[in-house]
């Protein structure tokens, strides 16, 4: 969108004061944390993975709630009358935004998107080996791991629709999936995130749902990540209804402390006796007989709810339809344009997917050492926009691994040496080695830029995310990493150590002192953030500019922790970052310098985009012996990527914030498969399967 077109549709902030209430409220935003480079004030981003209380919220389960509180199971007395309808009005009014209809139950259930999507397997029977082995359940590419692990363990057929060139679900390969299926299976259900947690990338969920029902399949949506942001339409028109929608609220601005939701037509609920029996569920108990409640959504609600948290939940639907989703639309595009103005000229930073396609702006991405040709770690940059920035982020596969692993170009041959490293005990590694190498794991840096932040907020992290990937390898040498668990820290005194976060042993119920329990700072205000900023920019120039010889032997630690096979060890090392900082020899025998190509094929297509000449510093102790031996150093002249059919470079023409128009280079793979002779050995070309047919 150009920026004349995002003017005519901006929205100011200022001329919406529920956003500024909404900001103000979130309990905890005006917390002050202690770092390493001083107090900092903290910026959540971090929504993707679970939502934060709102105060007014919370006053009002205090003030309105509390006081009346009873057991739902409970039919006479004023309390119980009241909570039974404070709760059956929440559920209205979340039907109400969903626009279920007559035919549509809502479900309250357990923790989650994960709780409600074995609620739906046990009502459609797939617990029962003989309607698995019945049943296809094709899913999207993105999809979260509660909707992959779930089908797979209950033994069902799970096919997984690739994405197209701009990252959308590829809907030519849905109907093909959809005609093969329609015969061999009895039972077809399409399952799909309605919104990718990892790039934020929007699904058509109403075509999806058409084409589904055209070939008698089910339609069923996880918009654990989309919900909070996304109009969501049970009964969008005569073909595009949904059969089911799946809920995570705790993920709502609001949402902690809400259950999961299921929404479904209730002729899905083809059992008669519910996942869950107990209290609630039946209408009468004998000492040898009973009967369960006709009420579908008694009966699904076995023991006492989570009475608090399904009113809570109620209250941030209804906050969710005050704000409206066209507001939310419009604020969430706009951070997205700015987020992509200033990141797309950064070649440090490469955001995972496409950046043409409908998203909401959740950004997950690498960061890149072009010097290198390494990454530089995604839990050290995740740590480190908390200890400089405040930042709030996430690092990992954000539980949806087989999407990262083709965002991030890794063929599965590659995936199976990972897991060797990822498992407590492996074979062929020292004997006093650890049993387990978390660090090699795979990765990205995550977080989201809420749509009810002003524009203060926004900008501040997208210069930080900004600053980081470019200059953040710099401060590697102040850090060291925990081989096992892949966690990085400060190597100086004064570090956040875990010990020293609050307990609830801490809590004194007979004092006061209870009053301050979440004070862990006795500083009221933090420095400003254009204060942080130019601090941050002064100790990056600062490091690099240093006259000091840094101190190598700090680091040699390290390397016990790394893997014996180099070709697999994908990041950044402090050591490394030292010698290239030093600009001198360091005083270390046993260095060569040798071309290093990057495992990840999406990261290697980055570096030759820019024509970078990559090397790699190796430490001392891997001989040429020993690393001719190693897998990956086998028939290296083969080893080079064809670029005319695994990557491709799309230039896309956009402008900066500023109107100069310029070339944003997109990596995206091109085919999906990969010649895996650079890293383990030689193979032929593979095609990785999306699905599984068996006729």
């Amino acid at each position: 969108m150009s920026d004349k077109n995002l003017k005519e549709k901006e929205h100011k902030y200022e001329d919406y004061p529920i956003l500024r209430t909404i900001q103000e409220n979130v309990i905890g935003n005006d917390l002050i944390v202690h770092g390493p480079y001083g107090p900092r004030k903290v910026v959540y981003c971090d929504y993707t993975a679970s939502g934060r209380c709102l105060a007014f919220i919370e006053d009002t389960i205090r003030q309105h709630v509390l006081p009346v509180y009873a057991n739902t199971h409970s039919s006479t007395g004023h309390n119980a009358l009241q909570t039974t309808k404070l709760r059956e009005e929440a559920r209205h009014i979340i039907k109400e935004c969903v626009n279920c209809g007559k035919n549509d139950v809502a479900i309250f259930t357990g923790s989650g998107s994960t709780s409600a999507f074995h609620k739906l397997a046990w009502a459609l029977k797939i617990n029962l080996l003989r309607v698995a082995e019945d049943t296809v359940v094709i899913v999207g590419p993105y999809e979260h791991h509660s909707n992959t692990l779930l089908w797979r363990e209950y033994g069902t057929q799970v096919v997984r629709i690739k994405d197209d060139e701009n990252g959308y679900v590829d809907i030519t390969h849905l109907e093909e999936e959809l005609k093969f299926w329609k015969e061999k299976r009895q039972h077809v259900l399409v399952v799909m995130s309605a919104c990718s947690n990892v790039t934020g990338i929007l699904t058509d969920t109403d075509t999806v749902a058409v084409l589904a029902h055209t070939h008698g399949a089910l339609a069923v949506f996880d918009y654990a990540s989309g919900g909070p942001y996304l109009k969501m339409d049970m009964n969008s028109s005569e073909k595009g209804y949904k059969d089911a929608i799946i809920l995570s609220p705790h993920k709502f601005v609001g949402g902690p402390g809400t259950p999961g939701i299921l929404f479904a037509k209730k002729w899905i609920f083809k059992n008669s006796v519910p996942d869950r029996t107990g209290g609630g569920t039946v209408i009468y108990v004998t000492k040898q007989i009973h009967c369960y409640s006709s009420n579908i959504e008694d009966r699904e609600e076995g023991g006492t709810p989570d009475i608090i948290g399904c009113i809570r939940a109620g209250l941030v639907f209804q906050l969710k339809q005050n704000v409206g989703t066209d507001l939310i639309h419009h604020r969430e595009e706009e951070a997205c344009q700015k987020a992509f103005n200033i990141w797309s000229i950064n070649p440090s930073i490469h955001i995972l997917g496409s950046q043409t396609a409908n998203r909401i702006p959740i950004f997950s991405f690498l960061t890149i050492h072009h010097a290198s040709g390494k990454l530089v770690h995604h839990n050290f940059i995740s740590l480190l926009l908390n200890e400089l920035f405040g930042i709030q982020a996430r690092s990992g596969c954000a539980c949806a691994g087989p999407y990262g692993q083709d965002l991030m170009g890794i063929s599965e041959p590659l995936a199976k040496k990972y897991i060797t490293y990822l498992k407590d005990k492996r074979q062929g590694y020292e004997k006093n080695g650890p049993t387990k190498l978390e660090i090699v794991k795979p990765g990205f840096t995550r977080l989201n830029l809420p749509y009810f932040n002003d524009d203060e907020h926004i900008n501040y992290i997208i210069q930080a995310v900004d600053m980081v990937t470019k200059h953040g390898w710099k401060l590697l040498p102040q850090y060291t990493f925990d081989g096992q668990s892949g966690t990085w820290h400060q190597r100086a005194e004064g570090h956040m150590d875990v010990n020293t976060l609050i307990r609830l042993r801490d809590l004194d119920f007979n004092h006061k002192r209870h009053l301050d329990w979440m004070t862990n700072s006795t500083v009221k205000k933090g420095p400003s953030f254009k204060e942080i900023l130019n601090k941050a920019q002064k100790l990056f120039k600062d490091t690099e500019t240093s006259s000091k010889t840094p101190n190598v032997s700090d680091t040699r630690f390290s390397r016990d922790a790394l893997p014996r096979e180099r070709c697999y060890r994908w990041f950044l090392t402090p050591e490394e970052a030292t010698k290239m900082l030093s600009n001198s020899d360091l005083p270390v025998t046993g260095f060569r310098k040798r071309r290093y190509r990057h495992p990840f094929k999406v990261v290697q297509a980055v570096l030759e985009s820019h024509n970078v000449d990559i090397t790699e510093t190796f430490r001392k102790g891997h001989s040429t012996d020993r690393s001719e031996k190693s897998i990956g150093s086998k028939n290296s002249k083969d080893s080079n990527i064809n670029s005319d059919s695994d990557v491709f470079v799309n230039s896309l023409r956009t402008e900066d914030r500023k109107g100069n128009s310029f070339v944003n280079k997109q990596i995206t793979l091109k085919k999906r498969f990969y010649s895996d002779s650079d890293v383990l050995g030689h193979f032929e070309p593979r095609s990785i399967k999306h699905s599984s047919r068996v006729k």
